[in-house]
């Protein structure tokens, strides 16, 4: 499907990022690697320490580790941002909650290197780079879902299953899967769908009155006033629409980092920890530079690539390794 959209093919930012790169040269893009990683590693703990004076270290993980099922949205209605608030899907709420019987430290602790193990498993060695964008640690301090979400897009190109974590936790995200609609795959896109309706309607015969509430307070929060525009104040709905031509147009094109980069745009509410999703792009990115290389015919001996393709979408670092050493922050 390359080339489907005239004029398409001269808008790709992550090459024109490739050929800012290469112009530099190996020699000063590494300067500019070792700097990111120095500003990186004090970042994380210059965030942690200026943060904890407003909310604490794991906010968000703790509402995942406090979940109550038998209160389950009593934090959530009529707000957004406090402390313990679930706005999950009662499906959600039932998987975190056997994380309840555990310790608050020995929980979070296992949750933040399972953040960080979703980092390096993404991005490679270009990991502690990436803590100098300050949407990183800003995720890795609050303890969201947006790095688990980014694993989840990119193993859902191979396991479209995958999708029904996103879309049973953050709901509008999911948009992203209409990537297997527009591209005419309509096994993997039911296999997206048949997942999460699955999922879903186990937990509603396990607890009705939960998807009850969980409609009640998602409404209620409709009309819910902060005192103060959000991030970005942009209406879920007109980022939606946005989200789907850029879904659409990346299926067109075949570019898959279009997908996690939909995701970020409908989610909904984008925190600025929030951009911690499009990490997800990365290797999708390299995925798609190996692929059309190996399509190309290009590099001496298209076997390797072509293998290389096949496996990207579940070894990013083996999409960095091929990609070459010359890449952005490799």
């Amino acid at each position: 499907m390359a080339g489907g959209l005239g004029g398409a093919e001269d808008f790709d930012l992550p090459a024109r990022l490739q050929s800012v790169a290469d112009r530099l040269g190996p020699a000063r893009m590494r300067a500019v690697r070792h700097a990111l990683i120095i500003v990186g590693l004090i970042s994380l703990p210059y965030i942690i320490v200026i943060n904890q004076a407003h909310s604490m270290f794991g906010f968000d993980a703790h509402a995942y580790w406090a979940v109550d099922l038998s209160n389950l949205y009593g934090n959530a209605g009529g707000n957004t941002s406090d402390l313990d608030a679930f706005r999950y899907t009662p499906a959600a709420g039932q998987a975190f909650a056997v994380f309840g019987v555990l310790p608050w430290e020995v929980f979070f602790a296992g949750y933040f290197a399972a953040m960080i193990g979703a980092l390096v498993w993404l991005t490679g060695r270009t990991w502690l780079v990436l803590l100098a964008f300050p949407p990183i640690p800003l995720e890795l301090y609050h303890g969201n879902i947006h790095l688990f979400m980014a694993v989840a897009i990119v193993v859902g190109f191979r396991y479209p299953m995958a999708w029904a974590f996103i879309v049973l936790t953050k709901v509008s995200p999911g948009v992203g899967a209409l990537w297997f609609a527009f591209r005419r795959e309509w096994r993997l896109f039911a296999i997206a769908v048949f997942s999460t309706v699955l999922i879903a309607g186990i937990s509603y015969v396990i607890a009705p009155d939960l998807w009850r509430q969980y409609v009640s307070t998602m409404v209620d929060n409709l009309e819910y006033d902060p005192g103060h525009p959000y991030p970005v104040p942009i209406p879920l709905p007109v980022r939606m629409a946005l989200s789907v031509a850029v879904v659409w147009w990346g299926a067109r094109t075949d570019r898959r980092w279009t997908v996690p980069v939909a995701a970020t745009i409908s989610l909904p509410i984008i925190w600025f920890h929030g951009l911690a999703l499009l990490v997800a792009a990365i290797p999708l990115w390299r995925e798609d530079r190996i692929r059309r290389a190996a399509q190309a015919g290009v590099g001496g001996g298209t076997d390797g690539e072509t293998a290389a393709a096949r496996d990207a979408s579940l070894r990013p670092d083996v999409a960095q390794a091929a990609s070459g050493r010359n890449s952005i922050g490799a």
